[in-house]
């Protein structure tokens, strides 16, 4: 009984281990950790997407590139006083390729609780002729969106766009033209990890070009004279005709009328000349306007002023050097201990700019001006052909002689107060005859 018992015992004891080691294949089956896995994936696609909305507005563009020269006689003749000249402005017009597009703002708002994930935007072109279905004329446009590449909750922001259709069949204007906007980020709600957005579009019918054809105006822009004390009212130019068209390639002509209604005599000028299209400037040429040898004959006088910018070729303008033919000139006796010996041009503009010790409140230095100006203008530099009348100042040219003979500009501070009360005198004296106020007329009076 005793060794039955202990058989079946066992038995029993193998069968449980037997049952239990069944138990154990079936529970590994189903894995304790799936569930939570599970759960955390769920979690991930409720909590990290977001939502876009959008909309975008088209503009379109539709012109051609023009470009535009200009020449003209640079250095027309000189025109004296009730002279009038015409100047040829040669127009040279090119019509260049044509630029088609469109361009606009894409408004994008994140209207989700978290932030955009990879945002990228992509546009499509499409078109459609007599009201046809829209075909795909540019695909996969990209959008920059590097000034803004997240957009938080709640945040929206406007991208800008440009599309070129020029390579592409240009703009049709009888056809109507759709732009869609591909808005697509990696995180919209129940798609996590795939591009998926929005696609808002808008369109419009197609332009026209602005300007097939192109009006161009000539505008006698400033003229500057080469001494910057010489007026320039006396100028009065017009233009014809008003203006050109051109709707192809191809050259036209403006003519400037130029005349002369009282400009001062023997001066230079540069004068500006654009031509505008659409009111904007589009090309500028300079040419050079005179009334050189324009002077009447019979003797005349000048300023300081005029001397200061005719004695040096070149130095003010295209101012011709009036000066050097009629040098040397002395400023005191022949021999003086502190006379000047003006032997150059050079010295003209120096002196005539009142160069040395104190300037222009050195009173011999005003006089070394005045009374060189009045010399020349006696000598015949005035360009009138012959010199000025100077019998009703050649007393005062004695006088002031003597005095430089022996007194210079170092001396004015050291000089009585009498001795600069008469060079003064003297000076007032050689600026009256020089501005025509005495025995000779100014060369720009002469006839008045």
């Amino acid at each position: 009984m005793k060794k039955v018992f202990s058989f079946a015992f066992l038995a029993v004891i193998v069968g449980l281990m037997i049952g239990l080691n069944g138990c154990g294949k079936e529970d590994s089956i189903v894995s304790p950790t799936s569930p939570q896995q599970g759960l955390r994936g769920t979690t991930s696609i409720v909590t990290g997407g977001t939502t876009l909305s959008g909309s975008l507005d088209i503009h379109c563009t539709n012109f051609f590139k023009w470009t535009f020269t200009k020449s003209m006689d640079q250095t027309p003749d000189s025109i004296c006083e009730n002279e009038c000249q015409d100047i040829e402005v040669i127009v040279t017009a090119t019509k260049g390729m044509q630029v088609t597009g469109f361009n606009g703002k894409i408004n994008i708002k994140n209207t989700g609780e978290y932030a955009t994930e990879n945002l990228k935007i992509t546009l499509t072109v499409m078109k459609s002729c007599n009201g046809g279905d829209y075909q795909i004329v540019r695909d996969a446009v990209p959008v920059d969106v590097s000034q803004k590449p997240v957009l938080g909750p709640g945040e929206s922001y406007l991208y800008g766009y440009a599309v070129n259709v020029a390579q592409f069949g240009g703009i049709d204007p009888n056809c109507m033209y759709k732009i869609v906007a591909h808005v697509r980020i990696t995180n919209y709600i129940e798609h996590i990890g795939e591009e998926y957005g929005i696609d808002p579009e808008v369109s419009m019918q197609g332009c026209p070009p602005a300007n097939d054809c192109v009006t161009v105006f000539d505008i006698p822009g400033t003229i500057t004279p080469s001494n910057p004390e010489v007026p320039t009212t006396g100028w009065n130019i017009t233009v014809s005709p008003s203006s050109l068209e051109f709707c192809e390639s191809g050259t036209a002509m403006f003519i400037l009328h130029v005349c002369n209604n009282g400009v001062p005599t023997e001066e230079t000028f540069r004068a500006e000349n654009k031509l505008v299209v659409d009111n904007q400037i589009v090309a500028t040429a300079y040419y050079y306007l005179s009334t050189l040898d324009c002077t009447p004959h019979g003797g005349c006088t000048r300023t300081i002023g005029f001397y200061k910018t005719h004695a040096v070729e070149g130095l003010y303008g295209n101012n011709p050097d009036m000066v050097t033919a009629y040098l040397p000139i002395y400023l005191g006796t022949v021999g003086g201990s502190k006379t000047v010996v003006v032997s150059e041009n050079t010295q003209v503009v120096s002196i005539m700019k009142f160069t040395g010790p104190g300037g222009a409140s050195n009173g011999i230095l005003k006089l070394y001006a005045q009374m060189l100006a009045a010399k020349l203008n006696i000598a015949g530099a005035n360009g009138s052909g012959m010199g000025s009348e100077g019998s009703c100042i050649a007393g005062t040219i004695a006088e002031a002689d003597a005095f430089l003979a022996n007194y210079n500009a170092n001396d004015w501070s050291s000089l009585t107060k009498d001795q600069k009360k008469m060079v003064i005198g003297w000076m007032n004296t050689f600026d009256k005859y020089n501005n025509g106020l005495m025995c000779a007329s100014h060369c720009d009076r002469i006839g008045d």
